[in-house]
């Protein structure tokens, strides 16, 4: 293989890790804002659904929190199940943590939670040692999902659990279409009114639609040696709960 096509991925990549990351420093303030109108304001009550799924194995968990933005599923992960005693967000964006630490601090979990900047592709944790992985609206922006995938199933410990929440496309023509629309048409507009930052509306609507839902997806983490896959689609398939687990025998 031509080593210059190895350097011209690597360099495309870093493109466009910086490139996510300016846009969501840009967005950071009006982020959950802009979560409330992708979901038609019902993602917190999805966040809760997932945090639903976990399946307490110790009483003593430590969670990773993929793509951690401003907080929310970390913090809704830790209010929910006591046994989570140490939990590490990472994204890569410092205005979202920001917020996300305020947050913390607010909710009195800063014993608990800590989050650092860190890429989902390099993860900085030795091989098996944590017991859940989460991700939450956030594995679409990530550049290369399959090498992502294979890093969460290093840092898992055997028999270690992986909790995805992430936009889809309904099943139903109707709704489909009209979701579609207000992706296409109508979030571009309500960008403008958010932010000075537009284009990044768009990009929004192009992830969602591109990111490999349902069934595709659930091959995608079998691809990659996860077992126990479920797709949990919710409020008509607009966004799916993905929960799987790392071989307890590696």
């Amino acid at each position: 293989m031509d080593p210059s096509s190895g350097n011209h991925h690597l360099s495309s990549r870093l493109k466009e890790t910086t490139r996510i990351e300016g846009l969501f420093n840009q967005l950071a303030k009006h982020y959950d804002l802009i979560n409330r109108v992708l979901s038609w304001g019902i993602d917190q009550r999805w966040r809760k659904k997932l945090s639903a799924q976990l399946i307490i194995t110790s009483p003593n968990m430590k969670l990773l929190d993929i793509a951690t933005g401003t907080g929310d599923q970390i913090i809704s992960l830790c209010k929910t199940h006591a046994a989570i005693n140490s939990a590490i967000g990472i994204d890569l964006s410092e205005n979202m943590l920001n917020i996300g630490r305020k947050k913390v601090k607010q909710r009195n979990l800063s014993s608990i939670i800590q989050l650092r900047k860190g890429n989902a592709t390099h993860l900085p944790f030795n091989n098996n040692t944590v017991d859940i992985v989460s991700c939450s609206f956030g594995l679409r922006n990530i550049d290369d999902l399959p090498l992502a995938l294979s890093e969460i199933r290093r840092v898992l410990k055997p028999g270690g659990q992986l909790l995805i929440l992430e936009f889809s496309l309904p099943k139903n023509k109707v709704i489909k279409g009209m979701y579609l629309g207000y992706f296409r048409y109508i979030l571009p507009v309500l960008g403008n009114l958010f932010s000075s930052h537009p284009d990044a509306y768009t990009y929004l609507n192009r992830s969602v639609e591109q990111f490999p839902y349902g069934i595709v997806f659930a091959d995608m983490l079998r691809d990659h040696q996860y077992t126990s896959v479920k797709v949990i689609p919710l409020s008509f398939g607009i966004s799916t709960i993905y929960t799987a687990q790392k071989l307890k025998r590696d």
